[in-house]
């Protein structure tokens, strides 16, 4: 069955945030996408783009959902899209010429001790990756790309970023807790951030 693009159910709110100052929309998800739905998802940001120009979006630069929505937003235009790394130049290929990029590694070290602790208040199941970060490098990478989650929704000012106003996400169905997008969607939720998966906005 063919799925659609509605956003009639959440452009009040669109509207309403495109009126703040520093306007910020997460776009972002699995990695795990059918390849028949990649050109919805490109067609839903290209859409948003253009009917909310004053609107930032934000995205982290992984492979399926994460460029599927950066490619929509850069065909409209990249200087309103903004990629927040766990390390500069991650994914370069995948960066659009004229967006905004930030690495997690740029904040400072108070920075990053706040967005550790936000990071385990909404992904407790996370504290022993974060204890052992201590003593590994490769779960500290891990942890790293948690907190770069969690610094996509609280934004930061010393590194530019506004705090996220919203988020649409294309969730795994069958694990929409799995891993970095649910880590993420848990951030917007603890921190009152509304989260609009595709079950709201892609219709049949």
């Amino acid at each position: 069955m063919q799925m659609k693009i509605n956003l009639s159910i959440i452009t009040d709110r669109l509207s309403r945030i495109q009126l703040s100052n520093n306007g910020v929309v997460l776009l972002e998800g699995t990695r795990e996408v059918p390849e028949e739905e990649m050109g919805l998802i490109t067609d839903v940001a290209s859409k948003l783009a253009n009917d909310f120009p004053r609107i930032v979006f934000r995205t982290g630069n992984a492979t399926g959902s994460d460029e599927a929505f950066a490619s929509g937003i850069a065909q409209v235009d990249s200087s309103r899209l903004e990629y927040v790394l766990p390390h500069a130049g991650m994914g370069r290929k995948r960066l659009a010429a004229g967006s905004k990029q930030v690495a997690f590694q740029q904040a400072t070290v108070a920075e990053r001790d706040m967005l550790s602790k936000l990071t385990l208040q909404a992904s407790p199941i996370y504290q022993n990756l974060a204890a052992g970060a201590n003593r590994s490098s490769q779960m500290a990478a891990k942890f790293n790309y948690l907190l770069r989650d969690t610094l996509k929704v609280q934004g930061c000012s010393s590194l530019g970023l506004a705090p996220a106003h919203a988020g649409l996400f294309f969730v795994n169905t069958k694990h929409p807790g799995k891993g970095g997008t649910g880590h993420t969607v848990r951030v917007c939720e603890l921190l009152d951030v509304p989260v609009w998966t595709q079950d709201v906005w892609l219709n049949t």
